[in-house]
C-alpha cells in the first residue's frame, strides 16, 4: 500500500504505549495486505503509523568508535596489527608487501601488508597501529572504524623537477675509467639501500641510446657490465666515472654519444607537512585526485664538511659491513635525510638486537624514513643481527636567564635579542647530540660570550621537561648543586636535550650593570 516496503519502519500504538518496528515482510493478498513486523506477534486493536515524511536520527548514531584493529589478545603485538576488511571481494592488488596509508582522526601512518587472510577477511600490517600493541591499551580514540580511512593506491613522491636531456660528452674506448664533470648543482638523490650512503643520484645516463646502470662501486662489476659511479664534489656538482674493461665496461667511441637526464630539488624544503600536496600539476586521465595524509621526510641539505669528517670512519668498514655499535651509528648518520643517529644494544638471549635512534633532518616524525634506514642498515649488517629503527625522544629545555648589560655602551633590548639568538643557535636540535648530557655551564658560556653581557644568572628545567607536543618526558638523571639548581641533565641514548625555537620557554630579563 502506498510506498510502504520491506525494511521500512512503522510505529505501533497500543493501549500500553508506542514502539517502533521494522517491516520484515509485505504480502499482497486478493483484497488486502499482510504485514509482518519484527518483534510484533499481534496488532489487534493497535494503530499503525507509516510512510513518514522525514527521519530524525540520534546525534552520532552512525559513529562506530570500535578500534579499526582486532583487539583480541591473540591479535595483539608490538610489531604488527590485524585489520578486518569486510569486502565482498578482496582486491587482487591487496597483496603481501603492498604499502598502505592508514589515516585516523588526527594522525596517519604508513604500513606494509604482511599477510592477507581472504577466508577470515583480515590483513596483517606492520608496524603496529598505536593502541594495538601487546603493551598497549587495546583502545584508541584516533584509529576508530568511523574515523579511519585506508588508502591502497600509495605511491612515493619526490621533491624536485626533471630537466631536459643534456649531452654529457663523447666516449673514447682507448681510455680507462673515463670521467666527466656534470657541473649542475642541487641534483636530487633518491633512497637506495644498495648504495653505501643509502642514496643514489637522480640521474639517467644513456650511451648510444642504451641505458647504463649506476652502482655504488665498480669493484664488483664484470668487464662487460654497463655500469658507472657518481661522486659528489666539494662544490656540490657531480663527477661520473665509467669502467676500465676489467671492472665495468669501457665507453664506446663516439661523438656526443653520452647523454644525461637529471632531476633537481630536494633538501630540507622537500620535507612537507601533511596535506601539502593537493593538486596534480599535469592532469592524468587515470588520476582523479591526490591526497597526502602523512608528512614527507627524508629530505636533507648537502652534508657539511664537518659532518663528513665525523662520519668518515663508516666509509672504511670492512666489506661495508657494520659490526660495532659505532659502525651502525656512522652508517645511519650518513644516510640522506638523517641529521643524527645513535645505535645501542638491547639485551637478548638469542640474537644480537640493535636499536638505532634517528633524528630526521628538520626534526619531526620519522615517516617512511625509518623503514628506509632499517632496510639500509640490514643490507650492511651481519647475518643474525636484528635491527630496529626508533624515533628520537625530544627533551625540550626551558631556560630562565637574568643578564646584566653594560648599558652605557650597549642597547639593552638589542643585547637581549642577541642572547636569545645565540642560545637557539648553540643548542638547536641540529647542533645537539643524541645521548649527550646537557650542562648548565654551557649556557653560561654562550650567554656571557655575547657582547654587552657583563654577567648572568641562568636556570634550566625548573618546570620539568616535555617533548615538542607538551607531553612530559623523563631524562636519565638530573644532577643538582648544593643550592638545588640543575647543573647537568643526563639523557638516554635515544633522547636529545635541546632548545626548540617554538616549544621552549626562554625567559630573559635584563638590567643595567653597575660596579
Amino acid at each position: 500500500p502506498g510506498g510502504l516496503a520491506t525494511e521500512d519502519w512503522m510505529v505501533v500504538q497500543t493501549q500500553t504505549g508506542m514502539h517502533a518496528a521494522a517491516v520484515t515482510a509485505l504480502i499482497e493478498r486478493e483484497h488486502d495486505y499482510q504485514l509482518e513486523l519484527a518483534g510484533v506477534s499481534s496488532v489487534d486493536g493497535a494503530t499503525l503509523f507509516g510512510e513518514f515524511d522525514m527521519e530524525l536520527r540520534p546525534l552520532n548514531n552512525a559513529v562506530n568508535e570500535t578500534p579499526v584493529f582486532l583487539t583480541g589478545l591473540q591479535y595483539r603485538s608490538d610489531s604488527h596489527s590485524f585489520l578486518p576488511l569486510e569486502l565482498a571481494k578482496f582486491p587482487e592488488l591487496l597483496s603481501v608487501g603492498r604499502a598502505l596509508i592508514v589515516q585516523g582522526k588526527t594522525s596517519a601512518m604508513t604500513v606494509t601488508v604482511k599477510d592477507v587472510d581472504v577466508f577470515n577477511q583480515r590483513i596483517k600490517v606492520a608496524p603496529a597501529i598505536p593502541g594495538s600493541e601487546l603493551t598497549g591499551s587495546g583502545t584508541t580514540d584516533d584509529y576508530t572504524r568511523y574515523h579511519t580511512k585506508i588508502y591502497g593506491n600509495v605511491v612515493q613522491s619526490g621533491h624536485g623537477e626533471t630537466r631536459k636531456e643534456k649531452i654529457l660528452g663523447s666516449g673514447d674506448a682507448t681510455q680507462l675509467n673515463q670521467q666527466f664533470d656534470f657541473d649542475v648543482q642541487h641534483v636530487s638523490f633518491v633512497a637506495d639501500a644498495k648504495f653505501a650512503n643509502g642514496v643514489r643520484s637522480a640521474i639517467t645516463i644513456q650511451v648510444d641510446n642504451r641505458t647504463w646502470r649506476q652502482v655504488s662501486t665498480l669493484n664488483d662489476s664484470e668487464p662487460e657490465d654497463p655500469h658507472y659511479v657518481v661522486r659528489m664534489k666539494e662544490d656540490g656538482t657531480l663527477q661520473i666515472e665509467f669502467g676500465d674493461g676489467v671492472h665495468g665496461r669501457r665507453l664506446p667511441t663516439g661523438s656526443n654519444n653520452i647523454r644525461i637526464v637529471h632531476r633537481v630539488g630536494g633538501g630540507l624544503s622537500g620535507n612537507l607537512a601533511a596535506n601539502s600536496l593537493k593538486k596534480v600539476v599535469k592532469p592524468d586521465p587515470l588520476v582523479e585526485a591526490v591526497c597526502q595524509p602523512i608528512l614527507s621526510s627524508g629530505g636533507n641539505d648537502m652534508e657539511a664538511v664537518e659532518s663528513m669528517r665525523d662520519n668518515a670512519s663508516a666509509s672504511i668498514l670492512a666489506l661495508e659491513r657494520a659490526v660495532s655499535l659505532a659502525d651502525f651509528s656512522h652508517l645511519a648518520a650518513r644516510y640522506s635525510g638523517v641529521w643524527q643517529a645513535r645505535a645501542f644494544q638491547k639485551p637478548s638471549v638469542r640474537n644480537k638486537q640493535i636499536e638505532v635512534a634517528i633524528v630526521p633532518a628538520g626534526g619531526g616524525k620519522l615517516g617512511g624514513l625509518g623503514e628506509a634506514v632499517r632496510a639500509y642498515l640490514r643490507s650492511h649488517a651481519l647475518p643474525g643481527v636484528a635491527i630496529q629503527v626508533v624515533p628520537f625522544e625530544p627533551v625540550i629545555l626551558d631556560i630562565e636567564i637574568a643578564i646584566r648589560v653594560k648599558t652605557d655602551e650597549f642597547d639593552q633590548n638589542l643585547v637581549k635579542e642577541r642572547v636569545l639568538q645565540a642560545l637557539i643557535a648553540a643548542f638547536s636540535l641540529k647542533n645537539s647530540k643524541l645521548g649527550r648530557s646537557f650542562y648548565l655551564s654551557a649556557v653560561f658560556k654562550v650567554v656571557e660570550g655575547v657582547t654587552g653581557v657583563a654577567n648572568s644568572q641562568c636556570v634550566i628545567g625548573s618546570g620539568g621537561f616535555s617533548d615538542t607536543e607538551g607531553h612530559p618526558v623523563t631524562p636519565k638523571l638530573i644532577t643538582r648543586g648544593v643550592d638545588g639548581a640543575i647543573k647537568r641533565i643526563s639523557v638516554f641514548d635515544y633522547q636529545t636535550a635541546y632548545i626548540d625555537s617554538e616549544a621552549s620557554v626562554i625567559d630573559i630579563t635584563a638590567q643595567a650593570f653597575d660596579l
